[in-house]
């Protein structure tokens, strides 16, 4: 056996506990992400196919949210997950949401989406406490409890995008 003494099997438990505990919230964000979307309504644009959710940054994130949407549809349109590595990519993918994970939550990288990104109706989510002061549309934060989200309402209704006021009590202000 690989445990020698009480310590060590102490220190075990511990790091498999945290691991679970951190994993379940980035398990719950898809989910979350998903349900977000069912309380908003995107601006409708001839020929799209996908609604498409880019992830920059964290394979776990991207892993997440892809397992949590399969499937699964925004009013008409099947949702597409795809990440990217490198934020001039955004054009390619022409998402309808961006999601930036903590490493890349910053106010250079949501200004290059703001001001590049061919398509000025992408709903900028962050994973990261007062991501909406660096510019977000939705800032998600995780605990080991639970996962908050609070949303920038104006913001997201200069993009054409409409929030029901359902999901603007839901949020966590």
């Amino acid at each position: 056996m690989f445990v020698k003494n009480k310590t060590n099997m102490k220190a075990l438990i511990l790091l498999v506990v945290s691991i679970f505990t951190f994993s379940q919230p980035i398990r719950n964000l898809g989910n979350l992400v998903l349900s977000i979307t069912r309380y908003m309504q995107w601006p409708i644009k001839e020929n799209e196919k996908f609604f498409r959710i880019v992830v920059y940054g964290n394979f776990d994130l991207y892993k997440s949210i892809s397992e949590s949407v399969s499937g699964k549809n925004v009013g008409q349109l099947n949702i597409e997950v795809a990440k990217i590595n490198r934020i001039e990519e955004i054009n390619y993918t022409k998402p309808h949401i961006i999601i930036l994970s903590l490493e890349h939550c910053n106010k250079e990288i949501i200004n290059y989406v703001k001001q590049n990104s061919s398509n000025n109706s992408i709903l900028i989510i962050g994973i990261k406490e007062k991501s909406i002061e660096l510019g977000t549309d939705v800032e998600l934060t995780m605990n080991v409890e639970k996962i908050n989200f609070k949303i920038n309402t104006e913001s997201i209704n200069k993009k054409g995008i409409k929030v029901s006021k359902q999901l603007e009590i839901m949020q966590n202000n």
